[in-house]
């Protein structure tokens, strides 16, 4: 009986007995099936719990922040104003509605955090 591995060194004494007795440990599907579906599970009521929390949020919540009394409607006149472009020089609505090669559309879009 060799008690050596390959390169001379001294083998465990559970490595023996295994090899003498047949201890090897056997792959139980069953477990590790209901396991796996246990995690999906949890994984699947974790997801539902989050997308339910941002539904929560988005069609119940946020319906109830009031209106801006000062914001523009629907086909109001945008009132003109200036602000400064990347370079620093000062660019105003009116401006850009008479462009030097005809009148141009321009998208305002307002945004109205909420923090």
């Amino acid at each position: 009986m060799d008690f050596t591995n390959g390169d001379g060194s001294p083998r465990d004494e559970s490595v023996l007995m295994a090899d003498k007795i047949d201890m090897t440990r056997k792959w139980n599907w069953p477990i590790w099936a209901g396991f796996l579906v246990a995690v999906g599970g949890l994984g699947s009521a974790i997801a539902f719990l989050l997308f339910a929390f941002f539904a929560y949020e988005i069609f119940y919540v946020l319906r109830q922040v009031p209106a801006s009394n000062g914001a523009p409607r629907v086909g109001q006149l945008a009132p003109d104003f200036l602000l400064l472009d990347q370079n620093g020089n000062p660019v105003g609505l009116g401006d850009l509605l008479r462009g030097q090669s005809g009148p141009k559309a321009v998208a305002l879009i307002f945004y109205r955090g909420f923090w």
